[in-house]
């Protein structure tokens, strides 16, 4: 996490509640860090199967009182096709980022 802006977060069917995505979250938050999520139910796994979409990890943390899942932005390529859903990713991931850090300057 050191000299990186942003923590990006990739949201699976199995992301929701796992120690680790928790704490990069919160240590992410704790450190001025930007948050992004991705999903990525649309890309393929190893047996070549889409997963199912998981629930939001930002969902479980407040700041001032406001869930972060109301204010985190999260890329979802909507594409069916996996191949066109990394490539949505690959194209748009800088202005997401962007987003992402105007985001954290205004709390």
């Amino acid at each position: 996490m050191e000299g990186k802006s942003t923590v990006i977060v990739m949201i699976g069917s199995e992301t929701f509640g796992r120690r680790w995505i928790n704490y990069e979250i919160l240590n992410g938050w704790n450190r001025g860090k930007a948050l992004l999520g991705v999903r990525i139910h649309r890309l393929l796994d190893h047996n070549g199967y889409q997963s199912y979409r998981g629930n939001n990890p930002f969902a479980q943390f407040n700041v001032n009182g406001v869930s972060m899942d109301r204010f985190v932005p999260i890329i979802d390529p909507g594409e069916v096709d996996s191949k066109a859903a990394y490539n949505s990713i690959a194209i748009n991931l800088a202005s997401y980022i962007d987003y992402a850090k105007q985001v954290r300057v205004s709390f």
